[in-house]
């Protein structure tokens, strides 16, 4: 068995310790987050089984290296996250360690891209490499036709112009897109809350304006 007794502030401690970002004078990463966040150090009884130390080192190295979070913003639509990845589990099931990450963009080369650097990362590691489950993203199109026919509607139908945004999320338009890849498209709704969740609702007052507005909009959609 190998042995990963660590002589850490005066205590030996059965195995390693890896320092929590933001505990160990780097509080002001979390100020106004989690201002009461903290690490505490117990002695506790070795496992009867451990990971070997080499194996333990790079695997926290690798997910120390992970790319995670934020990766570019769009330059279309200034706010509106671009590209991202989330490092979303990581569990074992006492011989194995899997990691998953789930991967966003409405870019698809920058996807890939982030994909082939995570792979990267963790083949170096030792690991194994599986990327599966992708979806194309749908890239904002500030000159679409259909968005200026739409936009013209709503102000026509309630006085005032819409909000036009994005969402960094997956959306069924890019997996339509994928295949007609000459559709233009758009996206738009009643007005919901806490959507995929057991707390998803509508806000009934929101349905009959998105039915006017639906029925306007293919009235007056542009022929190409």
């Amino acid at each position: 068995m190998a042995d990963l007794h660590v002589d850490f502030l005066g205590k030996r401690l059965a195995g390693p310790v890896v320092a929590a970002s933001g505990t160990f004078g780097f509080g002001p990463e979390y100020a106004g987050i989690e201002d009461a966040v903290s690490v505490k150090i117990r002695e506790c009884e070795a496992p009867a089984e451990m990971v070997a130390r080499e194996v333990a080192e790079k695997l926290t190295k690798a997910v120390v290296g992970c790319p995670d979070g934020v990766q570019k913003m769009s330059m279309a639509m200034p706010g509106l996250v671009q590209t991202s990845s989330n490092l979303a589990r990581v569990v074992s099931d006492g011989k194995t360690v899997k990691l998953q990450c789930l991967l966003r963009s409405s870019v698809n080369s920058e996807k890939e891209a982030l994909g082939d650097a995570i792979a990267a990362v963790f083949e170096l590691a030792g690991a194994k490499v599986e990327l599966t489950g992708s979806y194309d993203g749908w890239n904002p199109d500030m000159d679409s036709p259909i968005l200026k026919e739409i936009t013209a509607s709503y102000k026509a139908l309630y006085g005032k112009q819409p909000a036009v945004t994005a969402i960094h999320a997956g959306l069924e338009c890019g997996i339509i897109g994928s295949k007609y890849p000459k559709m233009d498209m758009i996206s738009f709704g009643p007005t919901i809350c806490y959507p995929h969740s057991p707390d998803e609702k509508v806000e009934i007052a929101s349905v009959g304006k998105f039915y006017d507005f639906l029925v306007d909009t293919l009235r007056n959609v542009p022929e190409k």
